[in-house]
């Protein structure tokens, strides 16, 4: 978004030497910024051309990329560690790519009754010593494989309730969501408390989280002992796209 233009500054190259293709949606922007525009990695996407999407943009180069590849969602107001990608890819691996990895994950309390009271949180920058199976994983950092998960956010009923959805898309195929243990810091947030973020709207209404939240635990997340379903998945390519 143009109010995060000081944070994205950061951002981008702690990130941009550590995939090979980056699908950036641009969302609410007049035109594409000079900061990008010469970058042959960088896949601008301007809201105007392909609208509606706000925060669910960032996924879109799934929907894009041709092939096998491993897909990383970040956003524009963290800087990530050299090892950041190293790192999901190793846990991703201990799965056998059959899995949604990350560092930020959502533990759905039952019963369950309101998004904002009901849920314990895994911070992106906390060191759990072990592996985690949550109900949802953060997407301003996650990783899976294209083979064992492809999507169109274009087809999403909801907007700017991203790891709610991905949740509910993991869970179709089949496959569980896992905070990763690290003993190192992986990401810093550049600023928190934004009045235009989803978590400021979050707060005042929680009505739809609430609904999709619901209808997650109708299918029970895929937990611990189901994991090595599939464990005869293509391998990927090892390339790696990633979205707003």
């Amino acid at each position: 978004m143009p109010s995060r233009a000081e944070t994205f500054r950061a951002a981008l190259p702690s990130i941009i030497d550590q995939v090979d293709r980056l699908y950036l949606y641009l969302d609410g922007h007049p035109a594409i910024p000079d900061e990008v525009r010469s970058d042959p990695r960088i896949v601008p996407i301007l809201s105007r051309d392909v609208g509606g999407l706000h925060a669910n943009g960032k996924l879109l180069g799934l929907a894009l990329e041709r092939g096998s590849f491993i897909y990383i969602s970040v956003d524009d107001d963290f800087a990530y560690s050299r090892s950041f990608i190293k790192h999901l890819r190793t846990g991703l691996t201990r799965y056998e790519d059959r899995a949604v990895v990350g560092y930020h994950g959502v533990l759905l309390k039952r019963p369950f009754a309101r998004y904002n009271v009901d849920r314990n949180s895994i911070p992106y920058e906390s060191r759990p010593r072990e592996d985690r199976m949550v109900d949802a994983i953060g997407t301003g950092a996650a990783m899976f494989s294209s083979d064992a998960l492809r999507f169109d956010v274009r087809d999403w009923r909801h907007v700017n309730m991203v790891d709610l959805c991905l949740a509910m898309e993991a869970n179709k195929a089949g496959l569980p969501m896992v905070c990763l243990a690290r003993r190192r810091r992986r990401m810093t947030a550049l600023a928190e408390k934004q009045p235009d973020s989803i978590h400021a709207r979050l707060l005042l209404d929680d009505s739809r989280q609430t609904e999709l939240a619901h209808e997650l635990l109708r299918f029970e997340p895929v937990r611990a002992g189901r994991n090595q379903a599939g464990a005869g998945a293509a391998r990927t390519t090892g390339r790696s796209t990633i979205g707003r």
